[in-house]
């Protein structure tokens, strides 16, 4: 399960990525400004989920030797 959640969050990261890149949004304009944050948010979603599924590939790595 923790790999899917990782897999996911990689996922999720580089798609969100994609949209800041390719779709930036206007900041001085209030939608703009609401749909940024919201992918900023989202961004910070997945880095979370990355860096909370991260041990469990140390931890089984650890466990091989």
């Amino acid at each position: 399960m923790k790999m899917f959640s990782f897999i996911f969050s990689v996922i999720a990261f580089l798609g969100i990525g994609s949209y800041i890149v390719l779709d930036f949004p206007d900041l001085k304009d209030s939608n703009g400004l609401i749909y940024f944050l919201l992918l900023f948010v989202l961004v910070l979603m997945s880095l979370t989920g990355i860096f909370l599924n991260m041990p469990f590939f140390h931890r089984s790595s650890s466990n091989k030797r």
